[in-house]
This record gives structure tokens, C-alpha cells and sequence, in this order.
């Protein structure tokens, strides 16, 4: 085989293999909760043909503005849903995502970069990262990867290759359907913004030459930014929607206090490894490309400053940058031949490929594999137990951790109106909630003033120590769980667990027959060993701990391990007392 057909087969290979590495990381399951709500919100305009202008699932906020600004999006993940289940939204995800791994191949294409696939594909994946759950914000990254990717072409070759009002009308058309789709086409309006700041640097500033063709740009850069901005009015909320992208920047700086996805980057998460690595990556190719080449692209510095800077405050940010960033080391390395050329190159590329591999190897697939439930679907046992008992308790006012309100909201939806959920409609109840956490009388002072009826809460094993008397004089420590203390049973009924939730309904809101029938007042989650110790004690019947016995094993058709171990306890009773009470 001739020699040049035998190093094409090799690159070619190895290429495809760094693309496979880079598509294993779209492979993240739905573990998104806020997917729930988007489909609540996808359900109601599929079936009624409109666009909700208001809240509609929770009893908090219920008939309140919401601009949905993510309507469209929101229409496809139902439609998609209602096909193809779950199952449907992960290829959906896959169908979004995946066609930036051959935007990014027609980039290495421009940079004549063809060649170093084997290991630009694996970093690409890993810049994706970040995104790699399903969450309207994939369709920004794809416009924002194709938007990126005609930038660039444009600064590489020029203006020779573009038809003006083709380009124009094209664009526009684009903004349009993307502030349908997600509001993160205002990245794609600073991106065009900093391409146009570049080129008028290059002429001001820089004293570059080619001032005709950088005038040109700067004028079709310009022109474009005005229509596309326009463009994006062409939603169902009109010009509202930069007021309410406005109105999410001042309340950035409570949300990162508040959401764990809006807070600032962290290096001690190896999800965020990727930005860690392509931050000094990036500034540092512009370093060498300036101190060997004496050359600068001000686009470039420009977007990555910003971009950069967004990523280390707010996490949802990290992957506009890993891609921008990682497109302009590479740009810089396509000009700068004694860094690509240089003998050290050649095995740090052998390295990168190498530590990608084993990162995903050890950081990345393993995780994915532990992601067997979503957030959201932690509660759906909760959710089935309420809707068999709708008619018991649907008129309650119910109480839900944020996380879960989507996930209610959809699953049990008309019947019963969430708390809150993911929505940005109830960032004004983040922080009282979190004070309402700090203490059992904040807690209950909080739960009195929203004249809370039902709670469905999460298992967040919480643990106090607790006296009890085991005779003659002494006293035995115990952990038992801290909802004992928050949750009294002087007022609140114990009606249901799983390994995720309980829930409580208040005495004086339930049918005291019911309640009778459901409560459960000694067989308690996470305090089976001093349910077990009052009856070595006798200060619980043995008929009365065997009728919750059967209860608990008629309330779900599987049992948890704590409760495993408590029926093996009462299988050797009243032997088993010895042991616990020495």
C-alpha cells in the first residue's frame, strides 16, 4: 500500500476515533428536573393552540405574567415526547448537539487543521460538556457553534464568498427562530458585536492593513447585528423579552447564591476540568501568537474576555466559552507554524488525546452510568401516591422542594398546583425559603404564613441526637431524623415514604378515617431503630407495630433496605431484644 494512501487511512481513523470520543460525551442521560415543566408548558400549547401568557400549575403564583420565552422549544420536547417517551428527548438532545461535531470539522477544515482531528475532536466533546443534558439552551449552542463557525470564515477569507442580502435575510431569519427556541441568542448578538469591535480595532487601533476589506466587514457586521436584534422582536412577547433578559442579570447575582447551576465555576468539579483547562489554553495561544507573530486578533480577545469572565461567575456560561475558547487556540495555532511544527508539540498532542481519554474513562462515563433517575423523578413515587388519593388531598395547599415542581406540576397537573418549580417566576422565593430552612421556628413560622396543608419533602438525612430512657436510670443516645422536630407529629401526619420523599398532611386538613388508615406514627423513615427499641421497652404494642408492618409493605411493591432489616429484626423476636438492649 503506498505510503501517502496508508498515513490518509491512519488520520482518517484516528479522526473518527476522536469524534467517537467527542459524541460519547452527548451520552449524558435526562437528568434535567426543569425538562418537566417545559413539557407542561409544551402540553398546554399543543393542545389548546397558544402560548401561556401566565402561570398555570402553580397555586403561589397561579394566573401571574410569564413570559415563556422558551415556547418553542418547549412545543418540540412535548411533541417529540408524546412519539417517543423520555427515550425521545435524549435523541432529540443527540440530534441538536451532535451536528456541531461536523460545524466544528469544516473549522479545522479553514485552519488546514485537518490533520490534528485525533485530538481536537476529544476537546471539542469535552468544551461541550457542560451542556450535555437536555435543556433548551442546545439549540443556542448549535446557532452559536454555526454562528461562530461563519465568523470565522468570514475573517479567514474574507467577503468574497458572501452574498449580502442572502446573508442578511439568512441571519435574520435565524435570530428570529432562535429567540423562539432560547433567550441565549443574545450571545449570538455580542458575538457578532465583537467581531465587529475586532475589525474596527484591527483599523483604529492596530493600524492592520487592508482597511477596504475591514471596512467592509465592519459595515456588513454592523448592518447584520441591527437585523438581527430586530429579528429577534419577532417573537410572541415582542420586545419584552431584552426586559426580561435584563431582569435575569440584576437577579444573577441572588441566583448563584441560590442555584447550583448559576453559581460561580468551580475546579474542584471535574465536570468543570474542561473550562478549567481551555481558560489558560486560550489566552495563552493569543500570548504566543502575538510574541512570535507579532500578530493579535481583537475578535477573539474580545469574546474570550467576556465569555471567560461570564464562565468563572456563573456556571450555565462555561460552555459559550470551552467552544469559543477552544476555536480561537486553534486559530491561533493555524498561524503560528513553530508551535504547531515544534517537536514538543508533537507529543503534547499524543497527551492531550491520551488525558481526554482517561478523563472520560475515569470522570465522565462512570458518572453517567450512576444517573439512573433524574432530579425530578425522585419524586415520582410521591406524585403516584397523590394521585391515587387526589380526591382525599388535591385541594391542599402543597408544599414541594424547588427541584421537584416540575416534575409535580407535569406528573399530577390539573388536579393539584405546585408550590414552585424551576421557573424564573419564583426566583423571588428562593431566599425565604432558604431562611425558612435555618430553624425549627422559622421553619414552622414559614409553613404557618403560607398556610401550608400537605408537604412533599426530601429526604435530605438531616439527623439530631435524641435522649431516650431505657430504665433503670439510663438513657440511651440516638440519631433519629431532624423532620421529627420540623415536621411535629402534634401536627402533622406521616402519610407516605419512599428512599427519595415523605410526605405529611395536617391533622386538621385530612379526614380523621383516612388518616387513620395511612398515617404512620411509630415505623418512620430513618428511625426504625428506636421504633424497635420501644418495643423491646413496651412502650409500643406489638399488634399495633405489625398493622404498620403490613402497612408499609401494602404502601409500595418494594422495600428499602432500612426497612429489610427491620423485618429481619421482628422475624427473630423477641430474641432480637437481648442484643439491642445491652
Amino acid at each position: 500500500m503506498p505510503r501517502v494512501s496508508r498515513n490518509k487511512i491512519i488520520l482518517t481513523s484516528a479522526a473518527a476515533a476522536g469524534a467517537a470520543l467527542a459524541f460519547s460525551v452527548l451520552l449524558m442521560p435526562v437528568m434535567n428536573p426543569d425538562i418537566f415543566w417545559h413539557l407542561s408548558a409544551g402540553k398546554y400549547i399543543l393542545s389548546r393552540g397558544a402560548i401561556p401568557f401566565s402561570d398555570f400549575l402553580s397555586w403561589t403564583e397561579y394566573g401571574a405574567p410569564w413570559t415563556d420565552f422558551e415556547w418553542l422549544a418547549q412545543a418540540v420536547y412535548q411533541l417529540v415526547f408524546s412519539w417517543l417517551g423520555m427515550r425521545g428527548l435524549f435523541l432529540l438532545k443527540l440530534a441538536v448537539l451532535a451536528p456541531t461535531l461536523l460545524i466544528f470539522k469544516k473549522l479545522l477544515k479553514l485552519y488546514a487543521l485537518e490533520e490534528e482531528a485525533f485530538w481536537a475532536f476529544p476537546l471539542w466533546g469535552l468544551a461541550l460538556l457542560a451542556n450535555a443534558d437536555l435543556r433548551p439552551e442546545n439549540f443556542t449552542v448549535l446557532f452559536f457553534t454555526a454562528e461562530l463557525y461563519l465568523l470565522e470564515k468570514m475573517r479567514v477569507r474574507g467577503l468574497a464568498w458572501i452574498k449580502n442580502r442572502v446573508f442578511y435575510c439568512a441571519a435574520a431569519s435565524a435570530f428570529a427562530l432562535w429567540a423562539n427556541l432560547h433567550a441565549g441568542f443574545l450571545y449570538g448578538l455580542l458575538l457578532i458585536f465583537f467581531y465587529a469591535a475586532g475589525e474596527a480595532a484591527q483599523v483604529k487601533i492596530l493600524r492592520a492593513p487592508g482597511a477596504p476589506e475591514s471596512a467592509a466587514r465592519i459595515k456588513l457586521l454592523s448592518t447584520a447585528l441591527a437585523l438581527c436584534a430586530l429579528a429577534a422582536l419577532a417573537n410572541p412577547f415582542g420586545c419584552k423579552i431584552y426586559s426580561l433578559l435584563l431582569a435575569h442579570y440584576k437577579d444573577l447575582g441572588e441566583l448563584q447564591t441560590q442555584i447550583i447551576e448559576w453559581s460561580p465555576s468551580r475546579f474542584s468539579n471535574p465536570f468543570h476540568w474542561p473550562y478549567a483547562f481551555i481558560l489558560p489554553a486560550a489566552f495563552g495561544s493569543m500570548l504566543a501568537l502575538f510574541l512570535k507573530e507579532k500578530k493579535l486578533i481583537p475578535a477573539h480577545l474580545l469574546a474570550a474576555a467576556y465569555f471567560g469572565f461570564s464562565a468563572s461567575a456563573h456556571t450555565r456560561h462555561i460552555v459559550f466559552f470551552t467552544t469559543a475558547g477552544l476555536v480561537f487556540s486553534l486559530s491561533a495555532l493555524s498561524v503560528c507554524p513553530a508551535v504547531g511544527n515544534s517537536g514538543k508539540f508533537k507529543y503534547g498532542r499524543l497527551a492531550l488525546a491520551a488525558a481526554a481519554f482517561f478523563y472520560l474513562f475515569s470522570a465522565v462515563w462512570p458518572r453517567y452510568q450512576r444517573m439512573n433517575i433524574g432530579l425530578g423523578e425522585q419524586a415520582r413515587g410521591a406524585s403516584g401516591f397523590l394521585k391515587t388519593n387526589a380526591g382525599r388531598l388535591s385541594g391542599l395547599k402543597l408544599y414541594n422542594p424547588w427541584k421537584w415542581g416540575g416534575y409535580l406540576g407535569f406528573a399530577l397537573s390539573p388536579d393539584y398546583k405546585v408550590f414552585v418549580d424551576g421557573r424564573y417566576i419564583f426566583h423571588k422565593y428562593l431566599a425565604e425559603i432558604d431562611a425558612a430552612t435555618k430553624s425549627f421556628e422559622s421553619w414552622n413560622g414559614y409553613f404557618e404564613r403560607r398556610d401550608i396543608e400537605l408537604a412533599v419533602l426530601d429526604r435530605d438525612r438531616n439527623i439530631l441526637e435524641f435522649k431516650v430512657a431505657t430504665g433503670n436510670g439510663k438513657e440511651r443516645a440516638l440519631l433519629r431524623p431532624a423532620y421529627l422536630v420540623y415536621m411535629h407529629k402534634s401536627k402533622w401526619a406521616l402519610v407516605w415514604w419512599d428512599e427519595y420523599s415523605v410526605i405529611f398532611v395536617r391533622r386538621d386538613r385530612a379526614a380523621p378515617a383516612w388518616l387513620r388508615e395511612q398515617e404512620f406514627q411509630t415505623l418512620r423513615p430513618g428511625d426504625f431503630e428506636n421504633a424497635t427499641l420501644m418495643l423491646c421497652l413496651g412502650e409500643v404494642r406489638l399488634e399495633d407495630l405489625e398493622a404498620e408492618k403490613k402497612k408499609l409493605k401494602n404502601m409500595r411493591p418494594y422495600s428499602l433496605k432500612e426497612e429489610n432489616k427491620f423485618y429481619g429484626f421482628m422475624d427473630g423476636y423477641p430474641a432480637s431484644c437481648r442484643n439491642l438492649l445491652k
